[in-house]
């Protein structure tokens, strides 16, 4: 804090929105119109380049990441068989669609939830069932 601030008697209030109480609403001094380009950029946000495709073996690695923390910690930690099918049955389709699938099972795992435990918190005894499984793969359909 400089020395003139210090002093200022706006500041000895302590009080955030002094300096606004003498302010008319008239600026102090006039300001440069943008430029074409400084206009361009302010209206046309950065190109983000959002990657719609998963190859097989992420799509793999994704799946697992998903379907292992609702294994409950008494058996062991793989896969159960009909996510390993499901799995399989969905690597064989496009890399886009394979995407969109990892998307419909990202929104329904709580694994990355803060505070949550999946295993523990499951609100059927499978929360990946068979029937589950088969409702998220119709959801997605094949590209044309």
């Amino acid at each position: 804090m400089s020395a003139a601030a210090a002093r200022s008697p706006l500041h000895r209030t302590e009080d955030p929105y002094a300096t606004l109480a003498g302010w008319d609403g008239e600026d102090d001094a006039p300001v440069a119109p943008l430029s074409e380009a400084e206009v361009a950029a302010v209206q046309r946000p950065a190109a983000t380049t959002i990657r719609e495709f998963l190859s097989k073996s992420d799509f793999r690695s994704e799946c697992t990441r998903i379907f292992l923390p609702y294994v409950p910690p008494h058996l062991p930690r793989r896969v159960p068989q009909h996510q390993k099918d499901f799995i399989a049955r969905n690597e064989q389709r496009s890399g886009k669609v394979r995407y969109h699938v990892a998307e419909a099972l990202r929104r329904y795992d709580l694994s990355t939830t803060p505070g949550i435990a999946p295993q523990f918190n499951r609100e059927h005894q499978d929360h990946w069932g068979e029937q589950k499984l088969r409702q998220i793969e119709a959801k997605i359909p094949d590209e044309d």
